[in-house]
């Protein structure tokens, strides 16, 4: 039982580490800090968090031709989502907002990645990330990743809705998922 809470707690401060450096939420964050930046913002990113999630993004980025892009930080602020309004933005705003929105190395941004050590620069202040969109599924790889790493091959990891199992569950099963179907599909 130690042995299990010991690893409970290893889980616990794995995901406080990732948020310290991902998570938009977090005023502190590292990603909070380097949206808050005016210019240059450096630091250490000891698990490399942030550097795997801005490498994954840079490839979604382009195999989506452009159409998944974690600058769009200040539309999704601008349309309310960090503080659960139903703000819309006019027009104008919006075509405002979308000089400072591109993933594209060395046009609005550039990252040096020298060993823990992450250096950004932003060509324009309003330049911010938002990784939210692959950070969770990220963050389930990690505890996933953790819990292998211990030996253990049998577990069921979720957060948020994003899910890795892995073996057998408590009963020698096979892990069954299943997915709840909105209501109004229920109705027809």
């Amino acid at each position: 039982e130690d042995k299990i809470n010991f690893q409970q707690q290893e889980i616990e401060h794995l995901l406080a580490a990732f948020d310290t450096i991902l998570s938009t939420y977090i005023s502190n964050s590292e990603i909070s800090q380097l949206n808050n930046s005016i210019q240059h913002y450096s630091f250490k990113d000891e698990n490399r968090f942030f550097k795997s999630c801005y490498e994954l993004s840079q490839e979604v980025f382009k195999e989506s031709n452009y159409q998944f892009d974690p600058s769009i930080y200040p539309l999704v602020k601008a349309w309310g989502f960090f503080n659960k309004s139903e703000i819309v933005p006019e027009q104008a705003q919006i075509d405002s907002l979308r000089a400072f929105i591109s993933f594209e190395q060395d046009k609005l941004h550039s990252v040096k990645f020298d060993g823990d050590s992450v250096h950004f620069s932003k060509k324009d202040p309003r330049f911010k990330l938002d990784f939210n969109a692959i950070a969770q599924g990220y963050s389930v790889d990690v505890i996933a990743d953790f819990i292998q790493s211990k030996g253990h091959k049998n577990y069921y990891v979720e957060i948020g809705g994003e899910v890795r199992v892995s073996g057998l569950n408590r009963s020698g099963e096979k892990w069954k998922l299943g997915i709840d179907v909105p209501d109004e599909l229920e109705e027809r």
